[in-house]
This record gives C-alpha cells, structure tokens and sequence, in this order.
C-alpha cells in the first residue's frame, strides 16, 4: 500500500469498522498474511452482507438468469442476475476459490460454456439478447476468477485482434467495431478482457483510456471526466465509471492529472469532518454496490464506506 493511504486505512481501523472492511484492508491494503487474511475473511461472512447473497443463490450456483432477471425466479430477491451478484462478490472482495458462492458460480459459468446446462436466458418477449451476447457475458466475467481458463483466453485474443484493427488511424474507432463485431457493441465486457493478460500494448491502452475517459459508459450513463461530488445522486454511476477501468496497467498514468488528486481531496474532507456533517447519497441501483457496513443509518458509516471505495481505488493507481 501507498504510504500516502496509511493515514486513511489509520481512520478507518479507528472507527469501528465492520467485518468487512477489516476483510478488505487486511487483503487488499495491508497485504497480511494468508492466516490473517483468512480470519479475517471467516469473520466477516458470518454478517449480514455476506448471508443475503449466499441465502439467494440458488442450488445450481447461479442468481436466475445470467445478465438478465427471470421474473418466476427473482420475485423478492436483491440479485436479480448472476451477473449482478458476481459484481457484488467482486465488490466484496470475494474472488478466491476457497468461498463456497464463488465456486458455485464458477462451477454454473463452466456447465453453461461446456453445454451441460441449456442456456440461462430467455428470449422473445421476455429478453431481447442475443445467445452469443449472453455466452460472451459469461466468460468476461468467468474471467475475474479463472483468467487463464482456456475460454476466457481465447475470447480474450479475439478481442485485442478485434480493438487493434479498430485502432490502426491511432484511435479507438467505434464505427469500425460496430462493423467487425457480430454484436455490433462496445461493452463493459469488452473493456474487461483487455484490462489483464497483456493483450494490449501501452499505445493502444492509451487509446482504450483516452476514449474511455469522454464517452459515458454502457449501463452507467456517466464518464470519467464528468466529476460528481457524494452529495449528488450520480456519484455512484461516476465512481463506477472509473471503477470499471482500474484493473489496466496505465490506470494510475489516466488518472493522476485529476481525478486522484481529486479522491484525495474526498478522503481529506471524510476524515476531517469532525462533527459528521458530510451529505452523502445512497444509491442503490448498483444494489449495495460501495456497501461495506452492515447498514448505512449514520453519516459515519457512510464515511467509511465511501473512504474505503476511494482508496481501493487509489490502491490500484500505485500498482
């Protein structure tokens, strides 16, 4: 970790964190060892956050359908889709195979590639996805767990070939993509195949960040360069659109001229807010996404969990 993060990391294990922000300061900050880690991570699901998302997912390892919500299914439910619940695993810091959720999921993603289960969606009048779409969907996110599983690095190559020809007048060239692409679509899924393995090269991640960094973003209707303060209703849309881009090696290079300097100056306005005055929004339509407490009825748990969103996020411009 940064050693400019430690007093941040200080703030947080000063005022009384929840399970799961010991969790994930222990793993992703303070890099303790695995013992430690593991307690931690022991600790932390027997609360709350972790018992709602495990209590909903069903027998097969999945959320119902995969991106999409199967209305017979998810009546009641908080995770509508797998593909919502893995963004939630994620999220939480839950992406090693020893968690009994993600090797379920893991296990379903697998069985629907290989055939032995039928497709999870439906289609007609109750979705208008394209089965290729939905089996695409499923290797970009079998790919956060198992990056070097045959599918994943297969579609992996296909779509560095694919974003290289759209770059070759050196910028990312959407109507090109449109073109060469069967789904016609420049997705969230897409941006997350090129982020690992050494697909892309320097040059063309500048391109991906460069273009990245002015276009709203499909699901999140926000860009990077469009600064949102916590008491605006569209911080979180804002934070997810620099969120999505964190994993590229360059991360830290796209973000440094503003949007760190920025953060910080968020993390600074959190931990000297003495008298816990800070407006800041809740916003649910990522469910529970930045949720790391076990609710959020008082302004300082809202502080510490939107501090330690920040500086996960800041944690990785270091990298």
């Amino acid at each position: 970790m940064n050693s400019k993060l430690n007093k941040y990391a200080n703030y947080l294990l000063e005022n009384n964190p929840s399970p799961f922000c010991d969790y994930i300061i222990s793993k992703e900050l303070l890099k303790h060892d695995e013992q430690t880690v593991k307690g931690a991570y022991e600790w932390a699901k027997q609360f709350k956050l972790y018992k709602e998302i495990e209590q909903e997912q069903l027998p097969d390892g999945s959320w119902g359908g995969f991106d999409t919500a199967q209305t017979k299914i998810v009546k009641g439910k908080h995770y509508k889709a797998t593909a919502r619940a893995i963004s939630r695993l994620l999220d939480l810091s839950l992406d090693g195979v020893d968690d009994p959720m993600v090797n379920k999921v893991i296990d379903v993603m697998k069985k629907y590639l290989s055939g032995e289960l039928p497709d999870p969606e439906f289609y007609g009048k109750e979705n208008t996805g394209k089965p290729i779409g939905i089996r695409r969907q499923i290797i970009s996110n079998l790919g956060h767990f198992e990056p070097e599983n045959a599918f994943v690095v297969e579609l992996r190559n296909e779509t560095a070939g694919r974003f290289k020809k759209c770059c070759e007048d050196g910028y990312f060239n959407g109507e090109i993509w449109r073109d060469l692409d069967i789904l016609g679509t420049w997705s969230w899924g897409d941006i997350i195949m090129l982020s690992y393995g050494n697909v892309i090269d320097d040059n063309l991640q500048r391109m991906l960040l460069t273009h990245e960094w002015e276009n709203n973003g499909w699901a999140i209707w926000n860009k990077p360069s469009d600064f949102k303060s916590p008491e605006d209703p569209w911080f979180l849309f804002w934070m997810c659109a620099v969120e999505r881009l964190k994993n590229f090696s360059l991360f830290g290079e796209f973000m440094a001229k503003e949007i760190t300097p920025y953060l910080y100056s968020i993390c600074e306005k959190i931990v000297n807010d003495v008298g816990n005055q800070m407006n800041i929004v809740i916003n649910n339509y990522f469910y529970h996404h930045g949720q790391y407490s076990e609710s959020r009825n008082t302004v300082q748990k809202k502080k510490n969990d939107l501090l330690l969103q920040i500086i996960r996020i800041l944690n990785k411009c270091q990298e």
